[in-house]
């Protein structure tokens, strides 16, 4: 049985207790609508000229068109931010930018680095661990992931569910802080993800990978999305460029990057 979001239109299931689409909390008063939407979807179901499922589907999608057209708009038109941009997180941390790792309709990943400022001195100290940094619009997509990592992708919830499914490694990564730049940018940081896995198709002759990897790659993303899913989100945009290979510690297999949107929602 499925309802309708109050706030963006989108269909959900009605046990949902979070719109995976824009992240807010569903009224008790909802699944009571959903019952009475159900029974025109099921006469048309059964051969009703008039109203035919084709039809009822593509009304549901015109209703989230806009949201979604707005976004991706806001995403599209993003003003890339030049190398060495530094940006200050909601704990004060600042974030140096380096070269761009990827562009897409996803938004902007920068490598990035942590910058301390030591105002004893005057002086400014960059420390050498790496990270990424994916940016995007204030009010783009990048909303809904930030919405995942603080609510569902805490550490202590991702190992709690590593110890229940005896799983040594979750191919999501740790979002290391969050903020928002000039009103118009919203970021969120990880620890270094590496490279992407379609540069890795890329620079292969065969443009392949071989078939333990392939395994291993399945197995990593079925634990992710099995971890997505138990917490009222979907992915919705798993491709080669949002999955991840850390070449620095290959045992651990590849890491699937949840820095992608929409949130039927993730990464």
């Amino acid at each position: 049985m499925s309802t309708s979001c109050s706030d963006c239109g989108n269909s959900i299931k009605t046990v949902f207790k979070f719109c995976p689409y824009c992240g807010k909390p569903l009224s008790k008063e909802e699944p009571e609508r959903s019952q009475t939407s159900v029974k025109p979807l099921v006469s048309s179901f059964r051969g009703s000229p008039k109203t035919p499922p084709t039809r009822k589907r593509n009304l549901q999608a015109t209703k989230r068109s806009p949201q979604t057209v707005k976004r991706s708009w806001a995403t599209t038109l993003l003003k890339a931010l030049p190398t060495g941009t530094v940006l200050t997180d909601k704990c004060g941390r600042h974030w140096k930018l380096g070269a761009v790792q990827n562009r897409d309709d996803q938004g902007i990943l920068y490598e990035a680095e942590s910058f301390s400022t030591c105002e004893s001195t005057g002086e400014s100290s960059a420390q050498k661990q790496r990270f990424s940094l994916k940016l995007d619009a204030k009010d783009g997509r990048l909303f809904n992931e930030q919405h995942f990592f603080l609510r569902a992708a805490k550490p202590l919830q991702v190992d709690k569910w590593k110890k229940l499914q005896s799983t040594p490694l979750l191919a999501i990564p740790t979002c290391v802080g969050f903020g928002i730049h000039e009103d118009r940018y919203r970021f969120l940081v990880f620890p270094m993800l590496g490279r992407s896995l379609q540069s890795a198709l890329d620079d292969s002759l065969q443009h392949t990978i071989p078939m333990l990897s392939v395994f291993q790659l399945a197995y990593r993303l079925l634990d992710a999305l099995e971890f997505l899913h138990e917490n009222e989100y979907v992915h919705g945009n798993v491709t080669a460029d949002n999955i991840f290979v850390n070449p620095e510690d290959l045992s651990q297999g590849p890491s699937a990057a949840v820095t992608s949107s929409p949130w039927a929602t993730v990464c």
